[in-house]
């Protein structure tokens, strides 16, 4: 009985100090540093547990690669994790290593405008209570109240607490931005709590602006894409690491999360540590055809990419062996892919072809397989015509009009309808293609390729106005040139000479340096009986290194 009394009146202290009179005890002094150790900003906050989370500003976060938090006592504790951060709002909530600090309460419900309470601020004096402040406005935004203060408008307040008569903190005072303010504002305390890390927080700036860890969201789901997402969008390894430890210690059943970080391990070539990340996930148990087959796809990738040096047994041979294993353990078409690709860059090209086609007939989006077959089938030397059939196959999987999704199988086959000759339906996929991918995201040296097939498929005229839209688009002068120039030589193979001059004028002001420009006014002139007009171009051509010049010169400079 007498322990449970005991009990009770330690509670009791320990509430009296956690919302009693108004002191300053729970105010912290805030310094921040950078990567190098120099100090970068200093400030003022408070805690809100007494496990050490603390509210401070963001203004004074940003940019920081470490901080510390002084309390009362001039004991320094160091800031461990970021949990939250908004920089409209002008807050952050950290976690620190302190524990068993005196804190702040944070007050519920609304605080009226005409309120008195009460700004704490630092002092190491621990009778010091603070100065008397009035809430003159008191402005409702969404969930929460918006005060403008009687305190006088400085710098120095930014982060300091204001406590009403039970010892809770009801807002957080702000340096006013207004040009014509001369008092402070605050926001209320109550947004605090509310700052957490989100599912997306990886590309939340306010967050990637403060280089010290950061929590992980509470729900796993929201931590995994957290993890997901940080692993490609950050450049700063050290908070990778320090969020897959976090998340394996929280979640420790999670296969992905095991996975994600050997692949983070993997790409920059620390394959000791992706081992050990993709043992700890086939040793959970739970998943395991998963972990198979992303051990088998970072090996995979290892070995094909990066064969030296090389890591332990990492192999094409092993990472099949894996892949299998994860397939016999649950049959999954992905899995089947998996090793078809693998079997593909082990040169084992008849194998990987009907694996293709046999993930390919039970996938429901069979396109990129069979275009995989298609080229593990030219891989073994089959007929053009062959590999033709398979394609068909994956393009067959759309309809006109072809979505984006359709256009690298179309790109592929009129590359191949070329190869065979057939070059009108190479021209067709071409502007299917085009069609699919949206004239907006399409270069110059597209048009010089759909240009070319047009040629060979004697469609001129289309051949000349695509080199013009090539024209349009090409970077340089230099590019624009050599477009140009094409489309005085498709004159010229036309028989059409004087528009062959014009066209290679017109190629002479982007590009005067070119012997292929000159080339075509020697021929150009030399066909319609300008002998020396031909002559003097083909000789300046010849100067500027064309190797052909020579026999134009001598059937023009014996004509009659």
């Amino acid at each position: 009985m007498k322990r449970f009394l005991y009990i009770i009146m330690s509670m009791a202290v320990l509430t009296a100090h956690a919302a009693g009179t108004p002191n300053c005890k729970s105010v912290v002094r805030v310094i921040c540093f950078t990567a190098t150790g120099d100090t970068l900003s200093q400030g003022a906050g408070f805690f809100i547990s007494a496990d050490g989370q603390a509210v401070v500003p963001y203004s004074i976060m940003k940019g920081a690669a470490r901080a510390e938090l002084i309390d009362w006592k001039q004991k320094s504790h160091p800031v461990t994790l970021i949990l939250g951060a908004n920089s409209n709002y002008d807050l952050v909530r950290l976690q620190s290593e302190a524990r068993k600090m005196e804190f702040l309460p944070i007050a519920q419900g609304d605080t009226p405008q005409g309120t008195v309470l009460t700004l704490l601020h630092y002092d190491t004096n621990k009778k010091a209570v603070g100065d008397t402040a009035t809430l003159t406005r008191a402005d409702k935004y969404g969930d929460y109240h918006y005060y403008a203060l009687s305190t006088p408008n400085d710098r120095s307040v930014a982060g300091l607490p204001l406590v009403n008569g039970e010892g809770e903190a009801v807002a957080v005072a702000q340096y006013n931005y207004d040009k014509q303010a001369t008092t402070a504002c605050a926001i209320s305390a109550r947004f605090a709590p509310g700052l957490t890390i989100p599912a997306m927080g990886a590309l939340n700036a306010d967050l990637r602006n403060i280089a010290i860890a950061r929590d992980l969201p509470a729900a796993e789901d929201d931590a995994f894409t957290y993890l997901y997402m940080l692993h490609r969008m950050t450049t700063d390894s050290v908070q990778y690491v320090q969020a897959s430890q976090r998340f394996a210690e929280r979640f420790p059943r999670n296969v992905k999360g095991y996975t994600e970080t050997a692949a983070f391990y993997a790409e920059h070539g620390n394959y000791a540590q992706a081992d050990e990340a993709l043992t700890a996930a086939i040793d959970c148990k739970n998943q395991a055809d998963e972990a198979h087959y992303n051990l088998a796809e970072i090996i995979y990738q290892k070995a094909l990419h990066h064969p030296q040096p090389p890591y332990k047994d990492w192999t094409l041979e092993r990472a099949l062996a894996e892949s299998q294993t994860a397939f016999n353990l649950r049959p999954d078409t992905v899995y089947l892919q998996q090793q078809a690709h693998i079997l593909f860059g082990m040169k084992r090209y008849a194998e990987a072809e009907s694996l293709f086609l046999t993930a390919a007939k039970a996938s429901k989006s069979p396109a990129e397989l069979y275009h995989a077959a298609a080229m593990s089938r030219e891989r073994l030397g089959a007929e053009p015509s062959q590999v033709i059939a398979l394609i068909d196959s994956a393009v067959a999987c759309y309809q006109r009009p072809y979505p984006a999704e359709a256009a690298a199988y179309l790109f592929s086959r009129a590359q191949h309808l070329e190869t065979a000759g057939r070059h009108r339906e190479a021209v067709q996929d071409y502007r299917d293609y085009e069609k699919a991918v949206g004239t907006k995201n399409l270069t110059a040296k597209f048009y010089n390729i759909l240009q070319q097939a047009e040629q060979n498929a004697h469609q001129y005229q289309q051949a000349i106005d695509d080199l013009h839209t090539a024209i349009a688009l090409a970077p340089t002068t230099a590019e624009k040139g050599e477009y140009q120039t094409e489309i005085a030589f498709i004159y010229l193979r036309a028989g059409m000479y004087e528009e062959a001059i014009v066209e290679a004028q017109a190629a002479q002001r982007l590009a005067p340096e070119s012997s292929d420009v000159f080339k075509a006014l020697g021929v150009a002139h030399g066909e319609l009986g300008h002998k020396a007009e031909a002559l003097k171009h083909l000789s300046r051509a010849q100067a500027l290194g064309d190797t052909d010049a020579q026999k134009f010169i001598d059937r023009y400079a014996t004509a009659e």
